[in-house]
């Protein structure tokens, strides 16, 4: 009986098994029927995705990708020169550059846009996040521009047309003007629509779009243009003629700067296309190396750049001032010179490689340094001779913020900034030394750069005239601090600013007056006895 029963449950185990997987199998093939659209649809996108004609019909075994960050200046040209060299000496037969820029200098992009169009190779404008501004021109420079889902394209603020440009815009749109911003859109309406280009930097220009309802054309013209084609008529086979075109909206009005997102600017024809993820890059393009070098700015390059950043330029003007404060007020130390020195060579080498400064206010600059330092050396003290070194030196670091042919607005706002940052920077260096003058004594390490606090009974007053008979040629004194030339000097009672006679003199050695000026005492070493000391010994 075991055995039946256990006969008869294996049977009927059997059929509930094959049961199962019948069951299994038609829910399966169902399953594939109902999704097989939904899979043909994928593939088919797929398939398209990999399949889909490349922007390029040759194909490039040798690619270079230049990127193009930040703002537009001469480090950028020199740099854009300098990777396209080399991009062109590896063979490679199409340049992307990868723009993510919203300003900078409008010549330096003149020259880069230049750089491109002369290139002689395929050139592909990839705007990974922004081309605004002199980058607007950059972009429109390469035969074919492609932007990621969330660039934009244009806004030229820092070159619009003003002035007389302006006016000649205004009576005729298509009137040709001395831009040079203009001149070089124009030279690329072969690759792009020179109406959408103009608008991005030409406040006069209006946009509009409209559509033909027999074909399906889009077309964007400006607002004379529109009225002309609205008026055309056509003929409808059994029916009265129409007008085919149909205003559908503006894109650009008056007073605005033509700014495009990337489905905008495929629209309208600017763009080739839209790029959803760099990984498809080559596809669209049709280039087969298995990869793509990316060419960056080198470090010395970016060192440029940081230097002539206007938050970095103002750090550097506080260390010099202060550096030179402490050497002119203690002569000889040489390391807070020599750093002072460095400050003064970071905050213009920057600048005059990005452009910003020029050689005449750097010439400024080292000329009121000058006129300060002989001051100081030859009358002993910071006098009248002085302010004309300060005010040129100011000028100069004011205008070495304003970059070579800058357009008006750009010049006035770098103008701006210069003049704030270097204000500021005189007034917290000031706020630096006057605390150094206060502290410097009380600092560990440092208190050797100033004298200490002197007895009650010693009365300070360095002035030569107010001491009447006391300071005479051949009055004899002891040095109270190191004369490296300049340097206290005790007369009697009295603490008098001295300087020495090309020598250096440790404290506590007996000097004595040799000459008198206006306002400057100077002093020799003398031995105990009264006898001039050689300063070669």
């Amino acid at each position: 009986m075991k055995m039946r029963c256990g006969n008869g449950f294996g049977k009927f185990g059997a059929g509930r098994q094959y049961f199962h997987r019948r069951s299994a199998l038609y829910t399966i093939v169902l399953g594939l029927i109902l999704c097989l659209p939904i899979m043909v649809r994928g593939q088919s996108v797929l398939s398209h995705a990999v399949a889909a004609k490349p922007l390029e019909t040759v194909q490039h075994r040798h690619a270079a990708i230049i990127t193009i960050t930040g703002s537009i200046d001469r480090i950028t040209w020199v740099s854009v020169q300098r990777r396209i060299a080399t991009a062109l000496k590896h063979k490679s037969s199409i340049l992307i550059f990868q723009i993510n820029s919203r300003a900078g200098q409008l010549r330096e992009a003149l020259k880069i846009a230049a750089l491109i169009r002369h290139s002689h190779v395929a050139t592909v404008a990839w705007v990974n996040r922004a081309a605004l501004g002199p980058a607007a021109i950059i972009a429109a420079a390469c035969t074919k521009v492609i932007l990621s889902d969330n660039a934009a394209w244009g806004d030229g603020q820092s070159f619009a047309l003003r002035g007389a440009d302006a006016a000649k815009i205004a009576a005729d749109p298509m009137a040709q003007v001395s831009s040079p911003a203009l001149a070089s859109l124009r030279k690329d309406h072969a690759n792009h629509p020179e109406l959408i280009l103009a608008g991005m930097m030409d406040r006069k220009i209006q946009i509009d779009e409209i559509v033909n309802k027999m074909t399906g054309e889009t077309q964007f013209v400006p607002p004379e243009v529109r009225a002309k084609l609205m008026r055309l008529t056509a003929a409808v086979p059994g029916h009265a003629a129409i007008h085919p075109w149909v205003y559908v909206k503006r894109v650009k009005h008056a007073g605005t700067l033509l700014t495009l997102g990337a489905r905008e600017a495929v629209q309208m024809g600017a763009a080739s296309a839209v790029i959803h993820e760099p990984e498809s890059l080559p596809a669209m393009l049709n280039i087969t190396a298995p990869e793509i070098p990316v060419l960056r700015m080198d470090f010395l390059e970016k060192a440029s750049r940081f230097c002539s950043r206007f938050q970095v330029r103002f750090f550097l003007l506080i260390i010099m001032l202060v550096c030179g404060y402490i050497e002119f007020s203690h002569p000889g130390l040489l390391i807070p010179g020599l750093i002072g020195l460095a400050a003064v060579a970071l905050f213009l080498g920057g600048p005059m490689l990005t452009g910003l400064a020029n050689w005449w206010e750097v010439g400024i600059i080292f000329l009121g340094i000058v006129i300060i330092a002989l001051d100081f050396i030859h009358f002993g003290g910071l006098g009248l001779l002085a302010i004309p070194g300060f005010i040129f030196a100011i000028i100069g670091m004011i205008a070495s913020f304003v970059p070579m042919g800058a357009s008006a607005v750009g010049a006035e706002k770098a103008f701006q900034t210069g003049l704030g940052v270097v204000t500021l920077a005189i007034v917290a260096a000031g706020v630096i030394i006057a605390l150094l003058i206060k502290f410097l004594d009380l600092t560990p390490g440092f208190r050797r750069l100033q004298l200490r606090p002197v007895s009650p009974s010693l009365r300070h007053d360095t002035s030569p005239g107010s001491l009447g008979d006391l300071l005479f040629v051949g009055a004899v004194g002891r040095a109270v601090s190191e004369l490296r030339p300049s340097g206290k000097a005790r007369f009697d009672n009295h603490l008098v600013t001295v300087v020495s006679r090309n020598e250096f003199i440790a404290p506590e050695l007996p000097v004595e007056i040799v000459e008198i000026r206006e306002n400057q005492i100077i002093v020799q070493k003398i031995s105990d006895d009264g006898a001039p000391v050689d300063p070669a010994t």
